[in-house]
C-alpha cells in the first residue's frame, strides 16, 4: 500500500497546531489575505520572542493544510458510512492551492450516488469541485489520516440497507494455506487396566483467491485398537456474488429445514445469507406509513429504540430492520415537525420459513448419499425455494428425486398478531427393489409468539404428523441399504406423530426466569408413547446464581412390532436404540459465587444432581484467570458420589500462537492424566505463521518491525518476530476492523494507520499491512552556531532529506528516526544560511536498546540549497 510516509503526516499535524497556537496567541495579528481565503493568514513574528535566536520563518504556517498531489491508498467514507478502500488521486487545478481529488463516474455509483438524478455526468476522471456535479457535495482528504470524507446530499444517494458493503469491496484473499489443529491425549488407569487414548482433528484448506479446497478429518487411536484416520469431507468451495451464492463440489450436507439433512458426495448450490447486510439478515417487517412534514420516524421493541430516522413529506417504508429475535410487536412513533405525534404497531412474531417481502432463498443438491455405514449410495436430486410474497406472507416448496423414491413439499408461514405460523405437506412415494410401494403424507404445523407483557416466550412449538405410508429420504435410503444387504424387508420404526413444545416465562424483576421443554412422540409399528420433559428455574441473589432443573425421560411402549434380524434385536430403534419402557428421571441444582470484584478473582461453583435409582453426586469447583491478557485458566474439582471421593485439575495457556491445555485427576479407583494442544499454521508467500484456533474466514496481519504490539480479534495475538500474527475470527461479507496496539512493541516505532478495515469473502485469507517505521529515539541538546538558540519547531532532516525530528523549547531537538550514527541538518528557514548539522554518535547505544539516549552536540554552520530548491525522498516541496 502506498501509504503518505510518517514524516509528511508528523510535519503536517505539527505545523496544523503551531499554526492554530500562534492564530490563538496573535490574535487580531493574524491577517486573512484578499478574498478571505481561510487557507491564506499572516502572522506578526515580532510576537513570538526568539531570545537571540534567528527569527522564525512563519510563512510556511500560512496555507494551513495543503494537500499535495499524488496517489494515495486510503478509505472512503460517504456521509460517515465507510464505502470501500483504494486510491485516492488529487491533481493541481488551477485557482485552487490544495491539490484536488480526481473522479470518474463509476466512482459516483460506487459511493451510492443516484447518477439518473444527475443533471451531467463527468466524461472520463474529472478533477476539481465535485458540487459541479453533484450539488451540495464536498469531498475533503486527509493527508495525515489517509482518508477521503465524501458527503453527498440524501436526495442524491441511491438507497441501500444498512451495513451494506458493495461486492466490489469483497476481498477475495491471497493465496495460501490454512490448517486448524486440535489434539488430546489421554491416560486411565484402574486396578490393572491402563487405556491410552490419542485424538487428532485437522479442518485444512488451500486458498486460490477465491477458490478453496477444503478438508477435514480426524486420527484416533486407542490402546489395543491401532489407529484409525476418517474424513469428514473434501470439496471445492467458490462464492459467487452475482447470485449472493455458494457453490460446493464434493463432500457436504443438504440443508434441514423441509427435508431430512443427508451427507452427499456431490455439487450443492445454495443461497448463502452472509452476503446481505446485516439489516437485511433474517425475517424483520417492513414497516410503511405516511409523514405530512420532515417527520422524525423512531421504532422501538420491547421499550429499546432500534431505529431511528428522518423522512421526508409524503408515503415512507422501512425495510432495513435489523432481526432482534423471534418475536415482540414494533411500536412506531412519528413526530411532525409542528410537534403532533402519531403511534401504532406493527405485529412481529418469527418461524424460521419467513422472509422479508420480495426476498427468495434457494438450494440445489445432486450427487450421491454417503451415510456412514452405507453400502448402496444411490443418486438423488434435490431442490428448495422460499421467498417473502408480502410483508407478512412467505411461500416455500421443495422436491426429492432419488432411486425409487420422490417426495413434494409445498407449505406457507405467515405472522400474524396472535403469532407466527407456519404449515406444509409432504407428499412421498418409495418403491424398494423387492418390496411394495410406500405412499403416504407429512403435515407439519409450526409456531411461535412472544408476549411481552407477561414476559413469555413461546419459542418454536411444532407439530408433525406423519401418516402409515410416509418415509423421509434417509429412512428410504437405509430401508434399500437393507434390502441390498438381505437384512430384511427394512421398513424402520417411524415416527406417527411428534409434538415440541419450548416456552420460557421471565417472572416479576428479582423473581428470575422459569422455562419447559417437553416432546412426545408416537410411532408406527410399536404401541405406546416417548415422552421427553425439561423444566428449570435460574436466578441470582447478590452475585451469587443459582438454578435448578429436571430432566425426565419415559417410554411407555412395548416393542417394535417387527422381526429380528441377524445380529439386531427387535427392539432397536432404526436410527438409534430406544428401549421401551424405560423411565429416567435427573435433578441438577448449580450455584456460582464470585469471589471477589477483579476479573481475575476466583469463581466457585457448587453443583449436585441424581439419577433415578443412584446416589448424589456432589462437587464443587474453584475456578480463574491469570496472567497478562488472561492468557492462563485454572480449575480445580472436589468430586463426591456415595461413598467415593475424587479430584481433579485443570489448566489452559492461551498463547499467541498456540494453545496448550492439560490435567490431572485421582479417585478411590481410577487415575487419570490429560494434554491437549490446539492451534493454526498459515502458509505464504513470506513463510509460515503460527496462531490460535481460527474461525474459516482469516486475517494475515503484516506489520514490520511491530514485534510484541497485539492485534484486536486475534484472540491474544502478538506480533512475532518476522512481523506477522493471525486475527482469527472475521465475518464474512461484512466491514471487520482490525487494530494494532504498539504497547509491547519496542520504543521507536512508528505506524502510519493502527486501523485496517476490510471485508473478507468466505474462507478466504486476507492480508492486512500496517504501515511501520522504526528507528532510535533520540534526544540532542545543541544550539545554533555563535551559541544561539535553535528556533523552536524547526525541522531535523536526514542526509537523504527526510523529515525525523522537530527542535523543541531550549534548543533541545527530539530526533524520533534515528536509525544509526551520522550527520542531520536542522532547518529553521528558506534561506542558505537558515541551517546547520549535527554529527549524532549513538556511541554503545545498541540498535535494539529500548531507552532513549540523550546526547549533547553543537550544530555547526553549513552550506545547503535554499528549501524551496531542494526535494525530499517524497518528490514533493515540504
Amino acid at each position: 500500500m502506498n501509504h503518505q510516509p510518517y514524516s509528511m503526516r508528523h510535519r503536517r499535524l505539527r505545523r496544523r497546531l503551531i499554526a492554530t497556537l500562534l492564530s490563538a496567541m496573535l490574535g487580531g495579528h493574524a491577517v486573512a489575505a484578499p478574498g478571505g481565503a481561510p487557507e491564506d493568514v499572516e502572522f506578526d513574528p515580532s510576537f513570538f520572542p526568539s531570545g537571540g535566536a534567528p527569527k522564525v520563518d512563519l510563512s510556511r504556517f500560512s496555507r494551513g493544510n495543503v494537500n499535495m498531489p499524488g496517489a494515495y491508498r486510503g478509505d472512503t467514507t460517504v456521509n460517515n458510512i465507510w464505502v470501500g478502500r483504494g486510491d485516492i488521486t488529487l491533481e493541481s487545478v488551477p485557482g485552487h492551492e490544495s491539490a484536488q481529488l480526481c473522479f470518474t463516474p463509476d466512482m459516483l455509483l460506487e459511493w451510492g450516488v443516484a447518477v439518473d438524478k444527475l443533471e451531467a455526468l463527468p466524461v472520463g476522471r474529472s478533477c476539481g469541485d465535485i458540487v459541479k456535479y453533484v450539488p451540495g457535495a464536498t469531498a475533503t482528504f486527509d493527508p495525515g489520516e489517509q482518508s477521503l470524507a465524501v458527503d453527498i446530499p440524501q436526495v442524491y444517494m441511491s438507497r441501500s440497507a444498512r451495513g451494506y458493503v458493495p461486492p466490489s469491496q469483497w476481498d477475495p484473499g491471497i493465496n495460501a494455506a490454512l490448517l486448524n489443529y486440535s489434539s488430546n491425549v489421554y491416560q486411565a488407569s484402574g486396578g490393572a487396566q491402563r487405556t491410552t487414548s490419542g485424538y487428532l482433528g485437522l479442518d485444512g484448506s488451500i486458498n486460490l483467491k477465491s477458490w478453496h479446497l477444503v478438508h477435514s478429518g480426524s486420527l484416533s487411536w486407542q490402546t489395543g485398537s491401532g489407529r484409525q484416520y476418517q474424513a469428514t469431507q473434501t470439496n471445492l468451495q467458490h462464492d459467487i456474488p452475482g447470485l449472493m451464492s455458494q457453490i460446493v463440489v464434493g463432500d457436504t450436507f443438504t440443508e434441514g429445514n423441509f427435508f431430512d439433512s443427508v451427507r452427499v458426495r456431490g455439487l450443492r448450490l445454495a443461497s448463502d445469507d452472509r452476503m446481505l447486510p446485516q439489516s437485511m439478515r433474517g425475517y424483520a417487517p417492513t414497516v410503511r406509513g405516511v409523514a405530512e412534514t420532515n417527520a422524525h420516524v423512531v421504532i422501538r421493541q420491547r421499550g429499546y429504540v432500534i431505529y431511528d430516522t428522518t423522512v421526508a413529506p409524503g408515503p415512507f417504508e422501512i425495510d432495513d430492520l435489523y432481526p432482534t429475535g423471534y418475536g415482540g410487536n414494533l411500536s412506531v412513533e412519528v413526530r411532525e415537525a409542528d410537534g403532533r405525534v402519531r403511534q401504532f404497531e406493527v405485529a412481529f412474531a418469527a418461524l424460521p420459513q419467513l422472509l422479508r417481502p420480495g426476498q427468495s432463498r434457494y438450494s440445489v443438491t445432486t450427487g450421491r448419499v454417503q451415510e456412514l455405514n452405507l453400502h448402496a449410495q444411490p443418486f438423488f436430486l434435490q431442490g428448495t425455494y422460499q421467498r417473502g410474497l408480502t410483508n407478512h406472507w412467505t411461500g416455500y416448496s421443495g422436491f426429492t428425486i432419488a432411486n425409487g423414491y420422490r417426495s413434494f413439499l409445498g407449505g406457507a408461514a405467515v405472522g400474524t398478531p396472535l403469532g407466527a405460523f407456519s404449515l406444509d405437506l409432504t407428499r412421498s412415494r418409495n418403491q424398494a427393489p423387492g418390496a411394495s410401494a410406500m405412499q403416504g403424507s407429512s403435515l407439519r404445523l409450526g409456531y411461535n409468539k412472544n408476549v411481552i407483557d407477561i414476559g413469555t416466550n413461546i419459542g418454536i412449538a411444532a407439530y408433525r404428523y406423519n401418516t402409515e405410508g410416509y418415509v423421509g429420504l434417509r429412512d428410504a435410503v437405509a430401508m434399500r441399504d437393507r434390502l441390498d444387504r438381505e437384512l430384511g424387508d427394512g421398513r424402520p420404526g417411524r415416527d406417527r406423530s411428534r409434538l415440541d413444545v419450548n416456552v420460557a416465562q421471565t417472572l416479576n424483576p428479582g423473581w428470575g426466569q422459569l422455562y419447559v421443554n417437553g416432546s412426545l412422540r408416537q410411532f408406527y409399528g410399536r404401541s405406546g408413547q416417548q415422552k421427553d420433559f425439561s423444566a428449570g428455574y435460574s436466578n441470582a441473589l447478590g452475585k451469587v446464581t443459582y438454578s435448578f432443573s429436571v430432566q425426565r425421560t419415559r417410554d411407555s411402549g412395548g416393542e417394535f412390532l417387527r422381526p429380528a434380524l441377524p445380529g439386531r434385536p427387535a427392539t432397536d430403534g432404526f436410527f438409534g436404540d430406544i428401549t421401551p419402557g424405560r423411565r429416567d428421571t435427573r435433578w441438577f441444582l448449580n450455584m456460582s459465587i464470585p469471589l471477589g470484584e477483579n476479573i481475575q478473582a476466583p469463581t466457585l461453583a457448587a453443583n449436585a444432581s441424581r439419577d433415578s435409582g443412584q446416589p448424589v453426586n456432589a462437587s464443587a469447583t474453584l475456578s480463574g484467570l491469570a496472567g497478562r491478557d488472561n492468557r492462563y485458566s485454572y480449575a480445580a474439582t472436589l468430586n463426591h458420589t456415595g461413598r467415593r471421593n475424587a479430584v481433579d485439575v485443570n489448566g489452559q495457556y492461551r498463547g499467541s500462537a498456540i494453545s496448550l491445555a492439560a490435567g490431572a485427576g485421582h479417585g478411590s479407583e481410577y487415575r487419570q492424566v490429560n494434554a491437549g494442544a490446539s492451534g493454526s499454521l498459515v502458509a505464504h508467500s513470506d513463510g509460515f505463521t503460527f496462531g490460535s484456533a481460527t474461525s474459516e474466514t482469516t486475517a494475515l496481519v503484516h506489520a514490520p518491525g511491530a514485534t510484541g504490539a497485539s492485534i484486536s480479534g486475534g484472540q491474544g495475538a502478538v506480533i512475532d518476530s518476522r512481523g506477522y500474527a493471525l486475527s482469527t475470527y472475521l465475518q464474512p461479507y461484512e466491514l471487520n476492523t482490525i487494530t494494532l496496539d504498539p504497547k509491547g512493541a519496542r520504543q521507536g516505532l512508528e505506524v502510519d494507520n493502527t486501523t485496517v478495515r476490510v471485508a473478507p469473502r468466505y474462507r478466504s485469507v486476507v492480508l492486512l499491512k500496517f504501515n511501520t517505521q522504526v528507528g532510535r529515539a533520540v534526544l540532542v541538546d545543541t544550539s545554533a552556531p555563535g551559541g544561539l538558540a535553535i528556533p523552536f519547531g524547526a525541522d531535523v532532516f536526514d542526509s537523504a532529506g527526510k523529515t525525523i525530528g522537530v527542535v523543541g523549547q531550549a534548543s533541545r531537538l527530539y530526533i524520533r528516526d534515528m536509525r544509526e550514527s551520522g550527520n542531520v541538518t536542522v532547518r529553521w528557514g528558506d534561506d542558505h544560511d537558515q541551517a546547520c548539522s549535527i554529527n549524532v554518535e549513538l556511541g554503545g547505544h545498541a540498535a535494539n536498546d529500548d531507552t532513549m539516549p540523550m546526547i549533547k552536540a553543537p550544530c555547526q554552520a553549513t552550506a545547503v540549497e535554499p528549501l524551496s530548491k531542494a526535494k525530499n525522498v517524497e518528490g514533493k516541496s515540504p
